[in-house]
């Protein structure tokens, strides 16, 4: 018995040394990082890290990080996590490497970052990934590459449960997803706890369109790994494809809390106002404000948010930034202009901004929003003389701002509009095209304008319709005198409202807003009635 234990004990030994003995040679194509602060810990485990990793395991020899990645951007291959299994082995043949390393990063909060790496065996044509996550800390990192990463490559070289899932997971590459089903429940069969065998598993369910399957492997999948933002990202699109869009959403949340992902934030708030919840929504645009203060997007649906659910006063604060970033959003400055309305703050604001102007006179937002506010109380006066006076305000204000900033469009687009108000119309011509002159992607100008070429139009035109009657009554030289002139108004009106025509188009052509380009569509075929009726007579 003692010489038989000798024995076996003599054979692991020798099976050590002579595996100790086998150098693997390692070739790392370069990490991606999946956003930009992941670049740091990309740059710091190329340069350092993963050499001092592999350094101490006599068995593997890396290959050099820079080398590998010359000979792989001379490959022709741009995107190594696109390659194909067979373009993996001629990678791995071109390099010489005896174990091609596939990984990306990205970061879960501002300290830990999670690395998705797949192990590829050109001898085998087996596949295995390794999800871990590391931090900023220098100690704590080396211990994770060490605990995880290195011994997960050993596994990988050693285990024949791991062989079997590479197998398995290249029938899920090459689309074989029968055969990968089969092997895919051998391997959890055998290792009931490997999470990478349960979310391969969900993803060929998922291909297979077997959706509750998919579902279940994917939450066994979390089960024993929490943090697998994969299987979350799956999850997503599962729900998505399944429409069960308040799964998806909590699913979606989970990622943006791991992730701290404003973006992510955003689209679950729009999710949920599709899905008519208010609250949430309202609370997941909050959210992505609190992670990017300066993202524009969330502020501009938490605005609109608010004024459809009549919170004017909370709507005021989102919409003003709103407003600063889209100066030339109508839609915006209406609203902005009518919540201080409903919130009873015309005066106060007007005061607030009147201030700002005198304390820093190049603040261009504040001549902005003040003028909006002049042109408000100008409208809902009621008194000729209190509109003159807000009028007047608002040209003075806006004259100043030309001073301020020559550059700037919105100025004369607000000049523009306030002498069109007036009847001022030589003056508002003369402004809109100022405006374009200075920001050419401009489409209230062209409104503007088209508004004015028509008025001229419609002049012309009862010009015609009153030449037409004195014609009628008219004989001898006189009816043939008015007629000419009858046919002149007709052309010129019809010229008219074709060149307003194609203002309008121009306008249409460069307004985003939905409710926009309703307004002028609305225009444009009320124009084509009149050419419409001009061609008729």
């Amino acid at each position: 018995m003692k010489r038989l234990v000798i024995c076996m004990i003599a054979m692991v030994l020798l099976s050590t040394a002579l595996l100790s003995a086998v150098t693997t040679k390692v070739a790392i194509l370069p990490l991606k990082a999946y956003d930009s602060s992941s670049k740091y810990i990309q740059k710091i485990l190329t340069k350092r890290d993963l050499k001092l990793a592999f350094d101490k395991h006599a068995q593997y020899d890396l290959m050099d990080m820079k080398s590998v990645e010359k000979k792989f951007k001379q490959s022709g291959y741009r995107d190594a996590e696109a390659l194909e299994i067979e373009e993996m082995s001629e990678l791995a043949q071109s390099i010489d490497t005896d174990l091609l390393v596939i990984g990306n990063i990205t970061s879960l909060n501002p300290v830990t970052f999670r690395v998705s790496m797949r192990f590829f065996s050109p001898r085998s044509k087996e596949i295995k990934s390794a999800d871990f996550n590391v931090g900023k800390e220098k100690t704590a990192r080396a211990k994770v590459l060490q605990d995880v990463m290195m011994v997960e490559i050993d596994r990988f070289v050693s285990t024949e449960v791991e062989k079997m899932y590479n197998i398995a997971a290249n029938f899920y590459q090459n689309g074989n997803y029968t055969e990968a089903e089969k092997s895919l429940l051998n391997v959890i069969e055998l290792a009931p706890n490997m999470k990478d065998a349960y979310f391969t598993l969900g993803s060929t369910y998922q291909k297979q369109k077997k959706y509750e399957l998919a579902i279940a492997n994917m939450n066994k999948t979390l089960e024993l790994d929490p943090g697998n933002l994969q299987a979350l990202y799956a999850l997503t699109d599962i729900y998505e494809a399944t429409a069960q869009p308040m799964k998806r959403i909590g699913v979606m949340s989970q990622i943006a809390e791991k992730t701290e992902d404003h973006e992510m934030w955003f689209n679950i708030g729009n999710l949920y106002a599709e899905n008519s919840d208010v609250v949430n929504a309202e609370a997941s645009f909050r959210k992505s404000i609190a992670l990017e203060p300066t993202y524009g997007l969330a502020r501009y649906r938490l605005a609109f948010l608010l004024y459809d659910e009549g919170k004017f006063n909370e709507a005021i604060e989102p919409l003003e930034i709103a407003f600063n970033e889209f100066p030339d959003n109508d839609l915006i400055a209406r609203r902005l202009a009518t919540s201080y309305q409903k919130a009873g703050r015309i005066d106060d604001a007007i005061s607030k901004y009147e201030t700002i102007m005198t304390n820093n006179p190049t603040n261009t937002s504040a001549y902005l929003n003040v003028v909006g506010l002049y042109r408000l109380k100008a409208n809902d006066a009621g008194d000729s003389k209190v509109t003159a006076e807000m009028n007047q305000k608002a040209i003075t204000a806006m004259t100043k701002l030309k001073g301020v900033d020559p550059t700037n469009a919105i100025a004369d687009l607000n000049l523009a509009s306030i002498y069109l108000s007036q009847n001022r119309n030589v003056d508002a011509e003369a402004s809109a095209n100022s405006a374009l002159a200075k920001d050419p992607n401009l489409y209230l100008p062209y409104v503007i304008l088209g508004t004015i070429t028509q008025s001229k139009g419609t002049d012309s035109f009862n010009q015609f319709v009153d030449l037409e009657k004195q014609a009628a009554k008219a004989v001898g030289n006189k009816a043939n005198q008015l007629k000419k002139q009858r046919d002149a108004a007709k052309a010129n009106a019809a010229a008219s409202f074709n060149r307003a025509k194609d203002q309008l188009n121009q306008a249409l052509s460069r307004a985003q807003e939905a409710e926009a380009r309703t307004d002028i569509q609305n225009r444009i075929n009320r124009l084509n009635s009149l050419i419409s009726q001009a061609s008729g007579y």
